[in-house]
């Protein structure tokens, strides 16, 4: 996914680049949305995960195909990237979004 996004232009920070592999996902989500940034995910969030990006009026796209190889999933997001910048262009914080296989985009306000 990293790939696919760099080439499309985006500026792309890893989470290992700033985290520990194993901290808390409600302990580094705040964070993310603090400094601006928007959140692309593999995971689904429970609910306090989604409470904490809601509190942090983050910003969240979370890819929901199941298990896919990386070509896959940056196949998917090349094609979903309009729509993704789209949403963020036009839709206030706090919001989760899902990917799907189709490239297709279901916002959640929260």
């Amino acid at each position: 996914m990293r790939d696919a996004l760099k080439e499309a232009g985006a500026r792309v920070q890893m989470h290992r680049q700033h985290f520990k592999e194993d901290e808390e996902d409600i302990d580094w989500l705040p964070t993310i949305a603090a400094r601006g940034w928007v959140i692309l995910s593999k995971d689904q969030y429970n609910y306090l995960e989604r409470l904490a990006i809601k509190n942090a009026k983050g910003r969240a796209f979370l890819l929901v195909s199941g298990n896919l190889l990386g070509p896959e999933q940056a196949s998917i997001i090349r094609k979903a990237l309009p729509e993704m910048l789209r949403t963020l262009d036009l839709t206030e914080r706090p919001f989760i979004a899902k990917i799907y296989r189709d490239a297709s985009v279901n916002l959640t306000k929260l």
